[in-house]
């Protein structure tokens, strides 16, 4: 096929990124591709001065005043800025400032990137993790091109704690250069700044029944992994930040435990029973190590008050709601 501007988009989250946020730009603007990609980077009203940031990255390497090709407006939501790179003409940002912040009211985003996300493939990446490797999506790409029964490429990362300041190992588990959903369904092995998906709309509509989850990137993996096989590059090329403001990454077992499973109760229903019986076994894990936490560790978790829907791993353990 002729790759063109429906070939790939990214979307980037941001949210109280400034010190991280410049690394991910760069790792979007030194893409190398033969088709170009519009990166979609959302700032969900950062309190911090991550807009700051993205204006600024934008007016040194952005062109923008162009009114024939991109544009700057202010919506209703927020302010768009649509510009092509001076020097990479395959970068485009979609850069979406949005007015409220959508995570505290549970509203969902997707609605601001659709203009830009009718592409054959979708890559993501958080706005506090970056890409290493110029070719990444190059590679990704013509990987999937050559293998139409692959629906998923992901690829090595190194973690780095910036806590700490050092790279450290990374805990997530190896798996064999390709896999399927029966072995996703064991666990989570894909960094989310990895993947590379087949932009499926079955997925967009199965997604769209699951609400209110924090683990969205697992249910992402494993909607998209119905409907192909998973390849595992072996290269490195990106980093994968841990911070004290992740909301998934630093939180203890407690917090991360429990939510994990509502998810998992969730996402059932959308496979077969082979698939089903996995994620099961998945839950029942989790349950045991919950136990093992002790019931006041639990019960004094921000994920047990949360509400009576995650409750479910703790009604065979005996936790009755306080």
């Amino acid at each position: 096929m002729s790759l063109n501007t429906n070939t790939l988009h990214t979307l980037c989250l941001a949210y109280n990124h400034e010190s991280f946020i410049k690394d991910t730009l760069n790792g979007f603007a030194i893409q190398q591709t033969t088709f170009p990609v519009v990166y979609v980077i959302i700032d969900d009203a950062s309190i911090d001065h991550t807009v700051d940031v993205l204006n600024n990255f934008l007016k040194e390497h952005f062109i923008l005043d162009d009114p024939t090709f991109g544009f700057d407006k202010e919506t209703d939501y927020g302010h768009v800025t649509f510009a092509r790179h001076k020097n990479n003409t395959n970068c485009l940002f979609a850069v979406i400032r949005l007015k409220e912040n959508h995570y505290r009211i549970a509203k969902s985003k997707y609605q601001y990137y659709k203009d830009w996300a009718n592409t054959k493939y979708v890559a993501l990446c958080e706005g506090d993790d970056y890409w290493t490797d110029p070719l990444k999506l190059q590679k990704q790409v013509d990987f999937l091109e050559a293998n139409e029964d692959f629906s998923i490429c992901f690829h090595e990362a190194k973690v780095f704690n910036q806590a700490e300041g050092k790279f450290i190992e990374d805990g997530i588990r190896c798996v064999p250069s390709e896999t399927d959903i029966m072995e996703l369904a064991r666990g989570n092995f894909i960094h989310t700044m990895t993947v590379v998906y087949r932009n499926n709309p079955l997925v967009i509509n199965d997604l769209a029944k699951i609400n209110g989850i924090i683990t969205g990137d697992y249910v992402l993996h494993m909607l998209n992994a119905k409907y192909g096989k998973i390849k595992k590059l072996p290269d490195c090329m990106a980093v994968y930040r841990m911070n004290n403001g992740s909301v998934w990454g630093t939180k203890e077992e407690a917090y991360r435990l429990p939510l994990w499973n509502e998810m998992l109760i969730k996402i059932m229903p959308f496979f077969d029973e082979k698939v089903q019986s996995i994620l099961h076994e998945q839950y029942l894990q989790n349950s045991k190590d919950l136990f093992f936490l002790g019931g006041e560790k639990v019960r004094s978790s921000l994920a047990y008050r949360l509400g009576y829907s995650i409750l479910h791993p703790f009604k065979k353990l005996g936790y009755q709601k306080s």
